[in-house]
């Protein structure tokens, strides 16, 4: 495939993840806002929720997945091969 097909993906895909995120603020700040917690809270609570699916997949699934929650788990003796 051509290079110039993979740069318009790209850049479509960086304008949709930038469109995403503006269609997001105004409801994480509202709720940020209702829960009384701090901008870094904030953040912190978003990469909770944004993490959230792949740790589900790897604690359910931990033989066929090798992410890296399955390899801390790993190391804390979680897991058993």
């Amino acid at each position: 495939m051509s290079a110039w097909l993979w740069v318009g993906v790209l850049v479509a895909a960086a304008w949709a993840a930038h469109w995403g995120a503006d269609q997001l603020l105004t409801p994480l700040k509202m709720l940020r806002k209702q829960w009384g917690l701090t901008a870094s809270a904030g953040a912190a609570f978003l990469a909770i929720v944004t993490a959230s699916p792949e740790v589900a997949i790897n604690i359910t699934r931990p033989k066929q997945s090798f992410g890296l929650t399955y390899f801390i788990f790993y190391l804390l003796g979680l897991v058993t091969n």
